[in-house]
């Protein structure tokens, strides 16, 4: 958030014309830039209310646990087979 910010500020701190900064910034008239940037602070501030980054921790050591729960039953890239067909060691 805060490095949209600074790249904002810079392009409208660089000209005052507005077709330009639009332009530049590539997300549409500044008003709607504007409206985006308010949001986004909304949400940092319930973000950081609700402690959000302890949650996603959370849940990550919740998906590492089933991953390494299944690790024997699932297959991210190629089963056994495949695996075996293209060289590979066997498990």
């Amino acid at each position: 958030m805060e490095k949209w910010c600074n790249f904002f500020t810079k392009v409208a701190s660089s000209t005052n014309d507005i077709k330009a900064i639009e332009k530049e910034i590539g997300l549409g008239q500044l008003e709607e830039v504007i409206e985006m940037v308010k949001d986004e602070q909304k949400l940092v501030e319930i973000y950081f209310t609700a402690k959000g980054w302890e949650m996603v921790a959370d849940e990550q050591k919740r998906a590492d646990s089933m991953v390494a729960a299944m690790a024997d039953s699932i297959y991210f890239s190629s089963p056994p087979a495949a695996a075996a067909a293209a060289g590979a060691p066997p498990k």
